[in-house]
């Protein structure tokens, strides 16, 4: 082994490297723009939406109002938020209808005036940003209200008003909805990351591996034709995308259910998860579909590239593409339009985080597994059109 043997490779490759135009792309663009990208975007969105919940008057449910005229008005006049009458406030909870329910106790005001201790309680959904909105507000009108009520009877009484210490509200929400609310952030980006790079390999040596390996032309002259080549082919990468899904779901369950109680982690062993066996499937549906949308989509830009580098470098994009609508469907608060329902990968996010709120809706459901399917199906019309194109499969 000789030094200058081994400076001579080392010269090679970086040159190499310095000629291919991918790699550079994949070396400068990547850090510099794609990263920050995702580091800022989460925080950015998560801002905006502030912004924009909180020009909204969330509807909120206040339960024995009568005992507090005062913090009724300042609702009222707030603008920030809304009383509505609703006969199940619980379930309006769950589903949307409301962002807040709030529980005023018997004798609120006479309690304030002789100074017991009093107790507000509130009943919010971790799950949905306008809750998470209301609460905040409502924390802030609870405080103002408080302030100047016992202040004014502390005035009355010569005492100064800088001993008024607002109390707290106590604010509930379900082991559920909070364990369903953490699932939501975690579970649809693992899907939709292990759907674009679960059968990774498998796609890169099913389509440019043949090409590299000089295989393609005894495959070619087999009495098999070439669109059963491409199914095959697909439908292989499909199980192999659908098995890393599983083991990706199984890896994060251990994590939220079984780790923590083994390290004694009381933040996540204290987690409950209300996903019954409806939800379940539905999700597994959503799963293959994306799967199947994803494995033909890879399949045919594999083969489309001339060599394995070639497609590593495509690879990465991929992946970016599917990350980035992920991330802006997690951290936004969006009603789902027919429009938005129609836009690959982003749409499979928007419906995961709706059945793991509790959500079912038939329509949403039955327009993305469609659309994801005709996806899937256009993206393997067009494999096998390259498959048929000799210029495509043999250049250099």
């Amino acid at each position: 082994m000789r030094s200058r043997e081994i400076l001579t490779v080392w010269q090679r490759e970086i040159l190499d490297t310095l000629r291919d135009r991918r790699s550079l792309v994949l070396m400068i663009v990547v850090p510099l723009v794609v990263m920050p990208i995702f580091v800022l975007l989460p925080s950015l969105l998560v801002q905006q939406e502030r912004a924009e919940m909180g020009k909204v008057a969330q509807p909120i449910v206040v339960h024995n109002g009568a005992e507090a005229p005062g913090l009724v008005a300042a609702i009222q006049a707030s603008g920030v938020l809304k009383i509505v009458e609703h006969p199940d406030p619980e379930r309006a909870l769950q589903e949307g209808q409301i962002a807040l329910w709030v529980m005023i106790p018997s004798g609120l005001e006479e309690k304030l005036a002789q100074g017991e201790p009093v107790e507000v309680r509130a009943k919010f959904n971790p799950g949905r940003s306008p809750s998470r909105s209301a609460r905040e507000k409502f924390d802030a009108l609870w405080e103002g209200y408080h302030r100047q009520f016992v202040a004014q009877k502390l005035a009355e009484q010569g005492c100064p008003p800088e001993l008024v210490r607002p109390a707290p509200v106590n604010y509930e929400a379900s082991q559920e909805q909070v364990g369903m609310a953490f699932l939501s952030l975690l579970l649809p980006l693992f899907l939709v990351m292990w759907a674009a790079m679960g059968g990774y390999y498998t796609a890169l040596e099913a389509a440019v591996g043949e090409k590299e390996r000089k295989t393609l032309e005894t495959l070619l002259v087999a009495p098999v034709s070439r669109s059963s080549i491409v199914i095959g082919k697909v439908l292989a990468i499909l199980v192999v995308t659908i098995f890393a899904e599983v083991i990706s779901i199984a890896g994060l369950l251990a994590a939220l259910f079984a780790v923590p109680r083994l390290l004694q982690v009381e933040t996540l062993a204290g987690l409950k998860f209300a996903l019954t066996p409806e939800i379940v499937l539905l999700i597994v549906a959503l799963m293959a579909a994306l799967a199947a949308m994803m494995s033909a989509v890879i399949f045919a830009l594999f083969f489309y590239t001339r060599s394995i580098r070639e497609a590593q470098s495509h690879a990465n994009w991929v992946t970016f593409g599917v990350m980035i609508p992920a991330l802006i469907a997690q951290f936004r608060e969006i009603e789902p339009s027919l429009t938005m329902l129609l836009v690959p990968v982003f749409n499979v996010v928007l419906v995961f985080k709706e059945l793991l709120l509790g959500q079912i809706n038939v329509m949403h459901l039955g327009v993305v597994l469609s659309s994801s399917l005709v996806y899937a199906i256009v993206a393997i019309w067009i494999a096998v059109r390259i498959f048929q194109d000799e210029r495509v499969l043999f250049r250099q």
